[in-house]
């Protein structure tokens, strides 16, 4: 049975931002990231794939989540992966739910898991015309006994264009790259996730409440 979070471990961040215009329009969207973790004990670095596919009703109301978490190194000796994803907007507002899951692997596995998204992600707007808002998917990946560089790590923002269903680069970069510089690889580490999806509090702090709490601010450093 999967042990929970492992917060004593190095934490692996990405993000990833889309547009609400361009989930309005589609009923499936799909995010991709990878993840490369170097082993301790001198062995091949473990190669880590998260894949998230978001899906939702038109029009556009609450969405799934659909998370799965893959290694794909030769998986010779058994390690506990813990993934967290949140959302957020462009200026470090934060969602009061994070949606989590945890495993071990014992060789070359997949784990997967679909979450309800609920109408609370919606405090995160900020333009009265939600189609113009830019939400931004925040992963989060600690394996237990491992440790170094995540390949690739730091911010990759990608805006669809919908018209010409061309990916480019905007101002979220920059936005995104600001807020990206306040959190070092294990900020807001220490996250303990209930089985509720509105169980989420971090350590040192009280249990959170029946009542799904406001949308946070930028955190603190």
């Amino acid at each position: 049975m999967a042990q929970g979070p492992l917060v004593n471990y190095p934490l692996h961040a990405d993000r990833k931002a889309f547009e609400i215009s361009e989930i309005a329009s589609k009923e499936n969207v799909s995010l991709r990231k990878k993840f490369a973790l170097k082993c301790i004990g001198g062995g091949e670095p473990g190669t880590w794939e998260v894949t998230l596919h978001l899906s939702k009703d038109l029009p556009f109301d609450n969405f799934k989540i659909s998370a799965s978490l893959k290694r794909a190194d030769d998986g010779r000796n058994a390690l506990n992966a813990y993934l967290n994803i949140m959302l957020a907007n462009m200026q470090g507002k934060m969602c009061p739910l994070s949606y989590s899951m945890d495993h071990i692997f014992r060789g070359q596995e997949t784990e997967s898991k679909i979450f309800e998204v609920g109408e609370h992600f919606k405090c995160l707007f900020i333009n009265e015309n939600i189609h113009r808002d830019t939400l931004v998917v925040e992963i989060k990946l600690v394996v237990a006994g491992c440790q170094g560089q995540h390949k690739g790590f730091g911010v990759e923002v990608a805006r669809l264009n919908v018209n010409g269903g061309r990916i480019e680069k905007g101002d979220g970069d920059r936005r995104l790259a600001e807020e990206e510089s306040r959190i070092s690889h294990t900020g807001r580490g220490g996250l303990v996730v209930r089985s509720r999806l509105w169980g989420r509090m971090v350590l040192g702090s009280k249990p959170d409440s029946t009542e799904d709490p406001p949308c946070m601010g930028p955190v603190a450093r």
